[in-house]
Parts: C-alpha cells; structure tokens; sequence
C-alpha cells in the first residue's frame, strides 16, 4: 500500500502524532531536540571522527541514547548513519516472511520478495547529499580496514588518515609517539 511505518520508539528525531492525516496514514513529525543529535551525529562522522570518538563525546555531553540510557553503542550510531530514513524517504520490503505460518521474518537482501523506494514519504532530518556522503565515507572507511594490515585501528581518526599509503607493503603511514630515556614524549 506504500504506507511507511516508522518505529519512533527507536528511531533517533521522529515522533508519531495522534491523529492520522486525511488518507488515514499515520503523521510523522520531527523531534527537534533528537534531530539534532542526529544531525550531530552525521557532522561529526563527516568531519573525521571515528565512531566510537562521536559516542565517547555524546556521554561526555550527557546526552542519552533513544532508550534513555547513558552508554552510546557504536553499531547504534552506523545504524543512524545507514538509515535511508533520515532523508525523508524509505526503503520498503526490507524484510519478507517465507512461510506464512512460522510468522519468522528474514532479511531481503538477495533479492527473495520485491523491494520498493518511496519518496518523501515523511519530513527529512538531514540531505540526501550528506546520507550519500557518510554512504562514501562508510565504504572508505571499511575498505581502507580491509586493505591495511596491522594499523586498522589507526585508518580513520583524522580526516586524512589513511591516505598516505607505502609503495612496498601497503600499510598506512601512521602518527606515533615515542618515549625519550627522561621519559618525555614525542611525535
């Protein structure tokens, strides 16, 4: 029916008004204090934090997570950062249930049911430029983790991590500290 259904229990900025539109669809609003998280969340990815650094900063500021709880979760905030939802428009079928009587639902990614795009379907918390730019930046990130070999944890701390690359091994060229005999460090 292309109905779109948002779990605002869970999901970070909206929220589900009482009264259904003249269609009787649900209505969807933003929440603006949790919007801005949201958009925080994209602005600090995009500016070069790595995941866990943009959850130690949000409990550092006291914000809480969607359930109320003080621990942010790095799979919660790529979870916000892959969600098409954020942009206003939705990805429907995204699961599909094999067997009517199981009642069992099962990830559609090999194409088993039909899958449908839908667009503005409710308000947008942040561009579909910036989705498409963190979707960039995910796939770098994870390539670059995927081609380093012992440096992984070092290919995204800053904005130009990861791009100084040696001709010999492939290894990423990494900012160390080294500790002088008086015991002072240096870069």
């Amino acid at each position: 029916s292309g109905e779109i259904i948002l779990n605002t229990g869970l999901m970070l900025g909206y929220r589900r008004e009482p009264e259904l539109d003249e269609d009787g669809h649900k209505i969807y609003s933003i929440d603006d204090t949790e919007a801005e998280i949201v958009r925080r969340i994209y602005r600090e990815f995009l500016s070069g934090k790595t995941l866990t650094r943009i959850c130690r900063d949000l409990e550092a500021d006291g914000i809480k997570t969607k359930l109320g709880k003080d621990k942010w979760r790095w799979k919660s905030v790529r979870s916000i950062l892959t969600n098409e939802k954020y942009t206003g428009n939705a990805i429907l079928g995204k699961t599909y249930k094999p067997d009517v009587l199981s009642k069992q639902r099962k990830k559609n990614d090999a194409g088993q049911a039909p899958q449908y795009y839908v667009e503005n379907t409710h308000p947008a918390i942040i561009s579909m430029e910036m989705f498409k730019l963190a979707q960039r930046e995910l796939q770098r990130r994870d390539e670059t983790k995927a081609n380093v070999t012992n440096n992984s944890r070092f290919t995204s701390k800053y904005p130009f991590s990861g791009l100084l690359v040696c001709g010999e091994c492939g290894a990423s060229f990494v900012s160390r500290y080294k500790q002088r005999k008086n015991g002072t460090k240096y870069r």
